[in-house]
């Protein structure tokens, strides 16, 4: 929109009509992308990693009105989540913003979390390889278990070397993944 405006005295006299620089009235939201989260289901072995960009060509983003949570929890902008470290099941990432001239904007993306006998595997590998389980002959003999099909030998052979050989924080993943299965 453009203002034209002049004045008149009260002699009469009228002042050159003078402009107003343009105005621009922003009624547009924010956009927001989110990138990472492509897939709608991971097995737990994976792991992503979390980025969103926020943009406003008109009045631009109010920064800090920038908000992102992942299940409620705050979450920082480029996190790598190893999917492990979540309960099984559905999650929810929204990140919402305003910008500067109050239009509010929000984006959400859902996924779930599952897991198998080859996540498993995989988290035994993880867990030896960062220390986490510290005997290879354990190890091992929990591949065996996985390979077999054996679940109740490596809840048992888990619960037995909790806290032993293997890391309490790494056992109850490792339980829980394994429960979930022989249910």
């Amino acid at each position: 929109n453009n203002v034209k405006y002049y004045s008149v005295d009260n002699a009469g006299n009228t002042e050159q009509v003078l402009t107003l620089e343009p105005i621009n009235l922003d009624q547009t939201r924010p956009g927001i992308n989110i990138e990472g989260l492509e897939s709608e289901s991971y097995l737990d072995d994976e792991t992503v990693t979390v980025n969103y960009t926020v943009s406003d060509n008109i009045s631009g983003v109010n920064n800090s009105s920038v908000v992102a949570l992942l299940d409620g929890q705050p979450i920082v902008n480029g996190t790598v989540i190893p999917l492990y470290k979540l309960s099984l099941g559905k999650h929810v990432l929204t990140v919402s913003t305003v910008d500067q001239a109050g239009n509010p904007a929000s984006a959400t993306r859902s996924f779930k979390t599952s897991t198998g006998i080859s996540s498993l595997i995989q988290l035994v590998n993880l867990f030896q390889t960062n220390g986490s389980i510290n005997n290879d002959g354990i190890a091992y003999s929990l591949l065996q278990k996985l390979k077999n099909n054996d679940l109740k030998s490596f809840i048992n052979e888990v619960k037995a070397q909790t806290n032993k050989h293997i890391s309490s924080e790494a056992a109850s993943y490792l339980l829980r993944d394994a429960e979930y299965l022989l249910k």
